[in-house]
């Protein structure tokens, strides 16, 4: 299943436009109020909470990006549709996607890099009796999550390991999170190996998995549309021979002089197929 909504934002709505039908809505089982509720629980700071609603900015809570009234719905929309793939794979021990970004680099107090609200960490930490492995592999690291897990003491049951190709949003490693970055570009592969490695010796319940584009736009001349295509089908692969719950976030990635719309679209229109193929050899 692979979970989408219209407020996810322009990107996103660009890859559903290409894959066509077989999309679920995440309202239909993780109500929009519910989603805000999560948010407004486990990001502390009302001043820049009332900000991002109301959508006026002030230069002093307001290092993420560009700012508008649809920041916020856009993070509640995708936060709902993290909970339903993640609700989705604890349900059937499957692998299951949305289109949602992971807002990995945003914290409990503020917005980070383009990311208002932390939909990854929350959720996680939502799902209060779930060990969890989060694989990020976008091109910076999420330290914002890695912020909120520690803050609210919950590293022992979420664990995080980074795949960066960038050193943006880095943090002080730890036995329980744990970020690998600019790997030599011969050398990738091996790390994904290493973190799939990682997972089987953690043998966690759900393993939440950011399948990030944006390194071969921003961070590293040297990877390809085919790279991560590569990337994609090992983790995927390794993750449904561990016969592991699994919940993928596809919406990571931007347009840049590398890869148009349709360049994005199309790869992750692939990554798409992965995942059916792996849900595949798990039946």
């Amino acid at each position: 299943m692979i979970w989408f909504n219209e407020d996810f934002g322009a990107e996103s709505c660009a890859v559903a436009a290409k894959l066509g039908d077989g999309l679920a809505d995440p309202y239909d089982v993780y109500p929009a109020a519910d989603a805000e509720k999560a948010i407004r629980k486990h990001h502390t700071n009302d001043v820049y909470l009332n900000a991002l609603t109301s959508g006026k900015a002030r230069a002093k809570v307001n290092p993420a990006g560009d700012w508008t009234k649809t920041r916020f719905p856009e993070a509640v929309a995708m936060t709902a549709g993290i909970m339903a793939a993640c609700g989705s794979a604890l349900d059937d021990g499957e692998i299951h996607g949305t289109l949602s970004h992971s807002m990995h680099h945003a914290d409990h107090v503020v917005g980070l890099w383009g990311c208002f609200l932390n939909g990854i960490a929350t959720v996680a930490l939502e799902l209060a009796e779930t060990d969890i492995v989060i694989l990020d592999m976008d091109a910076g690291t999420g330290g914002g999550t890695v912020r909120m897990i520690r803050h609210y003491d919950q590293a022992e049951r979420v664990r995080q390991y980074d795949l960066s190709t960038s050193m943006r949003d880095r943090y002080v490693p730890l036995t329980q999170f744990q970020n690998t970055q600019y790997p030599e570009i011969q050398h990738y592969q091996n790390f994904v190996t290493r973190m799939l490695q990682m997972v089987e010796r953690q043998q966690p319940q759900l393993v939440i998995l950011s399948l990030g584009v944006d390194g071969m736009t921003t961070a590293n001349p040297k990877m390809s549309a085919g790279k991560l295509n590569q990337r994609d089908r090992a983790i995927l692969k390794g993750l449904a021979d561990l016969s592991v719950p699994t919940a993928v976030m596809l919406g990571e990635g931007h347009v840049s002089t590398k890869i148009d719309d349709d360049g994005l679209a199309d790869l992750r229109a692939k990554t798409v197929y992965e995942i059916n193929r792996s849900v595949k050899r798990l039946v």
